[in-house]
């Protein structure tokens, strides 16, 4: 059984309206993370965060946390903060996006030498119109909200690498419930592809993984607010793994 940490989240505006799921992450028949996410729509400012920790079989290898928050207006990103901990070992980062300028990484938190350590350079100009990585999934939502689809072509920016996120629409499909806590129903599929940009390690680590070998696709639906994820998979050539929304 999948458990969930209890939800920690400052009280909310009496006109802000939330939204939350959560997710479980498995490697075939085995626990590999838990996801949590929240959407809250206050006045003119979206406010997107997802938490995971790890569980089951990722424990062997490594006790980590991840905590992800993008602040969005009618123009666009405005804030992203996101916060890692890793056995002792915490790195935190801010990034702040302004319209027409290019976004501003400050490092909150870090292991002494987490800078030292080479990394591919980001061309000059590449970060201009850059989002933050939980934009495109937002956009996506929007976008299937008002009756079209998820495509999209997004420059992303974590404020240490950046990367071309592109969403690719493969159109609506009955998706099945492989879990009898998860969703089944009518979703629409779409696949995500990855093209790296700058600031990547020089020294691959044993899990990188060529782009070309790598399939990602993530099912949206419609569920009670709007639409929402209720599906993610990835592909590799170590495995596979599937995150399913937990509807208990």
């Amino acid at each position: 059984m999948h458990r969930f940490p209890a939800r920690r989240t400052a009280p909310l505006p009496p006109d802000a309206a939330a939204r939350a799921w959560r997710y479980a992450v498995d490697w075939g028949p085995a626990a590999l993370a838990e996801l949590s996410v929240r959407l809250t729509e206050d006045g003119d400012e979206t406010i997107l965060t997802g938490d995971g920790r790890g569980a089951g079989l990722l424990l062997f290898f490594s006790d980590f946390e991840l905590s992800q928050t993008g602040r969005y207006g009618p123009e666009g990103p405005r804030e992203f903060i996101a916060r890692g901990r890793v056995g002792d070992e915490r790195t935190d980062r801010r990034v702040i996006f302004a319209p027409g300028e290019t976004p501003v990484s400050e490092v909150l938190a870090a292991p002494p030498g987490d800078d030292d350590e080479p990394r591919t350079p980001i061309p000059d100009g590449a970060l201009m119109g850059a989002v933050d990585p939980m934009f495109p999934i937002l956009s996506a939502m929007r976008s299937i909200d008002g009756g079209g689809g998820c495509a999209g072509d997004h420059r992303v920016y974590t404020g240490r690498s950046a990367f071309q996120m592109t969403l690719r629409d493969l159109g609506p499909e009955m998706l099945e419930a492989d879990r009898d806590w998860t969703f089944a129903g009518p979703a629409r599929r779409c696949s995500i592809s990855m093209k790296r940009i700058g600031g990547f390690r020089l020294k691959s680590n044993w899990w990188d993984q060529d782009e070309a070998d790598v399939t990602r696709d993530i099912w949206f639906a419609a569920l009670p607010g709007g639409t929402a994820p209720v599906r993610m998979q990835i592909e590799w050539p170590l495995g596979h793994a599937v995150g399913r929304i937990d509807l208990r």
